[in-house]
């Protein structure tokens, strides 16, 4: 997997037998642009000439395509979701399965992986802290690592899939867009506790407090295990979800372990 964009992403050394673009979504803008043309272009420097590329973005930048024609890669598109049984939530990883089935496709016969057994894997796939649900003290808790606003808007899709009240807790990274993550998810959540992290890149809870718009129930913690604490042992919410950032969701892991 390449960590941050592709172009100039260290893993992008290795010549692919296929590549995948997932989709193209507005992060880390210091390092890959502020548009998702700018981005497209640096997402699509792992394609290779006479190599296939799938991208699953429904709405994909056509900076992708100019690419893919100039160094003439074999770029196609996944416009079509699986309509299988799987078992990770939400519609966009309906998108995600289609897209593995296609490069399982392109990389046949070296891959020998039938249609059963690739079916099977799908509805058998998990991956942690996406959208993962556990369930402790008779709630439920959702453990996602949505950290920008395309991704908050897929959390929100699948929150929605079932309206409950729903308590958040929630931190963020001072270099991420904050207010439109909130934006993106806020009519599907009932009240906030804010947490701080402990790492350099994290926002001070005061500034975090500022991006809430006055109509926000929000509620400063002074750390992790205590907005656990509190979302456990509170009786108006059954579902609590936690995301924000890998730091968040990783924070909240090791003290939902105790439970």
């Amino acid at each position: 997997e390449v960590g941050l964009g592709g172009r100039l992403d260290s893993v992008n050394i290795v010549d692919p037998n296929v590549s995948i673009i997932t989709n193209i979504a507005i992060d880390h803008t210091d390092y890959l642009g502020d548009t998702r043309e700018a981005i497209g272009f640096e997402k699509a420097g792992i394609m290779r000439r006479d190599t296939p590329c799938i991208c699953g973005d429904q709405n994909p930048p056509t900076s992708l395509q100019n690419h893919a024609d100039n160094i003439g890669a074999l770029l196609t598109f996944a416009n079509h979701p699986y309509l299988g049984k799987i078992s990770l939530q939400g519609e966009h990883q309906q998108h995600n399965a289609a897209l593995a089935i296609e490069a399982v496709n392109q990389l046949q016969p070296m891959l020998s992986i039938d249609k059963n057994q690739l079916s099977i894997g799908l509805e058998k796939a998990n991956i942690l802290a996406r959208f993962q649900v556990k369930t402790v003290n008779n709630k439920t808790i959702v453990l996602d690592v949505a950290h920008n606003e395309a991704a908050i808007k897929s959390l929100a899709e699948t929150l929605k899939s079932k309206k409950v009240p729903t308590l958040a807790i929630f931190s963020a990274l001072k270099d991420k867009n904050i207010k439109l993550m909130i934006n993106a998810i806020e009519s599907c959540i009932d009240e906030w506790l804010i947490v701080p992290l402990s790492v350099n890149r994290a926002i001070k809870i005061q500034d975090l407090v500022e991006k809430f718009s006055l109509s926000s129930k929000i509620t400063t913690c002074k750390d992790m295990e205590s907005a656990i604490h509190q979302a456990l042992n509170t009786q108006q919410y059954q579902r609590v979800v936690i995301f924000g950032s890998f730091h968040t969701v990783a924070d909240a892991m090791k003290i939902l372990d105790k439970y």
